[in-house]
């Protein structure tokens, strides 16, 4: 029971619009009309403002982080499954949820700040610093697409640091994430001329 209740929980927290909400609420703008999917909700934000860009990156990363933790509610062996099993039912329930929110009429917004999410759950201390970097280059450029993120995990994965543990499940995880994120953007091409914030 709790392991499918862990699966719910991730499924609902997938669902949550926050960057709606914030792009509601700070900017008065509705970014379900008129934005375009093929890029981060939080890169377009930042081209009208900086700050709240970032707000809706931090509570997007904890949002899939807290989504990944819902395993230390439920145990080791829920349903029966391993703990790898279980986050990537985890990980699933979340992204099914992230692309077809229940909370925003199953309308999806693109976001860079899942993959650090999913990142920080298992490797900490990699995420922090992969993020600080994304974050500068962000700042730096005005504009990052989330293959910077690929591209920096590479670079720790060939250095092989000490403090890095690599575990395999991790790339199907991200897989799994990857595989989702572009068939909702097949789907989903808008125009993001169509609508800016006041």
């Amino acid at each position: 029971m709790e392991g499918l209740l862990g699966i719910f929980l991730a499924w609902q927290i997938g669902s949550l619009a926050i960057p709606v909400w914030v792009a509601k609420g700070l900017l008065a703008w509705d970014i379900n009309e008129g934005i375009s999917n093929r890029i981060p909700i939080e890169i377009l934000i930042s081209k009208f403002k900086w700050w709240p860009a970032v707000l809706i990156f931090l509570l997007e990363m904890l949002r899939a982080y807290m989504a990944l933790s819902l395993i230390h509610l439920v145990g080791l062996s829920p349903l029966g499954l391993s703990e790898t099993e279980y986050i990537v039912l985890l990980t699933v329930a979340f992204l099914i949820g992230h692309l077809f929110p229940v909370f925003n009429s199953l309308n999806g917004v693109n976001s860079s700040g899942i993959f650090f999410g999913l990142f920080i759950f298992f490797w900490p201390l990699p995420a922090l610093l992969i993020a600080l970097a994304y974050l500068l280059i962000w700042k730096l450029t005005k504009r990052v697409s989330y293959y910077v993120f690929f591209v920096l995990m590479a670079l720790l994965l060939i250095l092989n640091f000490a403090w890095m543990e690599t575990n395999p499940y991790l790339f199907l995880t991200f897989l799994i994430a990857l595989v989702g994120i572009h068939a909702y953007y097949w789907f989903h091409k808008v125009d993001v001329s169509k609508n800016t914030p006041n």
